[in-house]
């Protein structure tokens, strides 16, 4: 790739200063305004500094470019060879990965047609590049730091491509950004769980920031529901949406009842108390749909659908820290330490119960006995 240079500001971009969040000062938008969907201005004048460019589309790796002279065809046109690394992380994404993230029969499905039409789409295969070569870092300890930063560069290819694409929705590329959307929060998810690894003190403002780029499926969704509806997806977005209660009924009222008890005893803006309110009502959506028991834990269940159901205003909040809806994402963390079998969940759910029971103290112990209980239980039987 070749190099070029651009302004950059010091104190990065005002988005990323008041999410506390570092900034890679990109120009004329930052990477996490860009995957947040966020306004992107920086409040000094931009001094020089050096930068890799992105390659444009045409020198993508769906191109794949060629290691070996390109192949004349009977027509006179060229035939493009391929990396054979990125075949194999295409193959591994489908065998492996695909199947890494979530429930065999919905998920495992969603995936295959990804795979098949991710081809034509250069930012939803740059993303499964991304994601897969994340996957090999756990896989492969060895090629860890490798795998990573090719990642993080199939990453920002993927978002630099979506963000560049100005077309008409239809329902096949609907199905396309709904598949990217859904993967790229996942992607941050798992990033954020890895960089938990060795610093735990800032994975509350990394999951944040997690909430609000996989939020950014509902925008998706919410423009283009009818061309889903005809896409090759249909049949797994009705089986999801339609998913049968579980035994934890019973429990999940008893439990977001709790919670609910909270803004009552609580005085909140009427605005705030409604947001909180959407919360609860998604959460107890997704705690009736969970198993009797997570012996295998490989399941997802519906635990990446209450992040696409929150609000802007919910995760404003949590930027706020807030006591009551921090409380709140206490208790879907529960579902999260349910899944830490999964290699993008890990420790989630543990370092966030934990970390919201000691940012909020001694005053609001109460309402977070349930959550910490389960961490304290031998196995996670109960949601």
């Amino acid at each position: 790739m070749g190099r070029r240079h651009h302004r950059k500001s010091r104190l990065g971009c005002i988005q990323c200063k008041r999410r506390h969040i570092k900034c890679d000062e990109n120009h004329p938008v930052c990477v996490n305004c860009s995957t947040g969907q966020l306004r992107c201005s920086y409040v000094s004048n931009p001094i020089p500094g050096p930068h890799i460019s992105i390659p444009t589309p045409q020198s993508q790796v769906t191109s794949f470019s060629a290691l070996s002279p390109r192949t004349p065809l009977q027509d006179g046109s060229l035939a493009q060879p391929v990396y054979m690394h990125h075949m194999e992380l295409l193959s591994h994404f489908l065998l492996d990965t695909s199947r890494s993230l979530g429930d065999e029969q919905i998920h495992h499905s969603a995936y295959q047609f990804m795979f098949a039409s991710s081809l034509s789409v250069p930012y939803l295969v740059n993303e499964i590049l991304a994601i897969t070569a994340l996957h090999l870092s756990q896989l492969r300890p060895a090629r860890a730091k490798f795998y990573s930063e090719e990642a993080a560069v199939f990453q920002t290819n993927a978002l630099s491509l979506f963000n560049s694409t100005t077309v008409d929705m239809n329902a096949e590329n609907a199905m396309s950004m709904l598949l990217f959307s859904s993967l790229l929060g996942i992607h941050m998810l798992a990033d954020a769980v890895t960089a938990s690894d060795s610093n735990n003190a800032n994975f509350l403002d990394k999951f944040i920031v997690y909430l609000d780029i996989h939020r950014g499926v509902r925008a998706v969704t919410n423009g283009s529901w009818e061309f889903l509806r005809q896409s090759k997806l249909s049949p797994i977005l009705e089986s999801a949406a339609s998913r049968p209660k579980g035994p934890c009924q019973e429990e999940a009222a008893l439990v977001c009842d709790r919670l609910r008890e909270l803004l009552e005893a609580v005085n909140m803006s009427e605005t705030s108390l409604n947001v909180c309110k959407d919360a609860i009502r998604n959460l107890q959506w997704v705690f009736e749909s969970e198993p009797d028991a997570l012996d295998k834990q490989s399941t997802t269940g519906l635990i990446f659908a209450w992040p696409i159901l929150l609000s802007a205003e919910f995760t404003d909040l949590l930027l706020k820290r807030k006591p009551e809806p921090l409380i709140i994402l206490a208790h879907y963390a529960v579902l999260l330490h349910k899944r830490r079998e999964l290699w993008v969940v890990g420790g989630a759910g543990r370092i966030l119960i934990e970390s919201i029971t000691n940012h909020l103290g001694t005053y609001w112990k109460q309402w977070l006995i349930w959550p910490n209980q389960v961490l304290q239980a031998p196995s996670s039987d109960t949601i």
